[in-house]
């Protein structure tokens, strides 16, 4: 797995887009997480990625980060034993974001067919899709390229496998 971003950014000029696809097949999210009050930048325990545990110290696992923004593939952890990646602060959660404006369970992501959806768990603070919000247990279909808003404060955007490789062909 990728550990920094310089690795990925050698293996996006190294690799054609059909090994990208075969060795990361996952799709992904680019996260921009706030600072928080008197805090410079938010530290690396607050945004975890399904292979990270709470006694980690650092960024590791599936997640890349540059100060505030992170890039993480959606992939199941043990700590959710439900078939869907789910998004929120509690320690449950597949993507644990530690930030107030999160609820515990705030969304999942699913996938059907090859077709991937986002899905409002009765999130305190909304879930907000393409500047349309997604009503309390509503459901919306995800297409790469599409930005999210998690709460009032944590803004994504989803990209498959190829969208992936086209952002960061782009950094590179």
């Amino acid at each position: 797995m990728l550990k920094t971003f310089e690795e990925s950014l050698r293996l996006v000029r190294a690799r054609s887009r059909r090994d990208w696809q075969r060795d990361f097949p996952e799709p992904a999210l680019s996260l921009w997480i706030p600072k928080r009050p008197q805090e410079p930048l938010v530290p690396a325990e607050s945004v975890g990625f399904a292979d990270r545990t709470r006694e980690d110290s650092g960024v590791g696992g599936p997640f890349l980060s540059i100060g505030r923004s992170h890039v993480g593939w959606l992939r199941k952890s043990d700590r959710n034993a439900f078939p869907v990646i789910s998004l929120g602060r509690g320690d449950e959660c597949d993507v644990r974001i530690d930030i107030a404006t999160i609820s515990k369970l705030h969304a999942v992501f699913a996938s059907c067919a090859g077709v991937w959806s986002l899905s409002d768990r009765g999130a305190r603070n909304g879930l907000v899709v393409n500047e349309r919000a997604i009503e309390s247990g509503g459901s919306t279909d995800l297409r790469s390229g599409d930005q999210l808003l998690f709460g009032t404060q944590v803004e994504a955007t989803f990209h498959s496998s190829d969208g992936l490789y086209d952002f960061l062909s782009l950094l590179a």
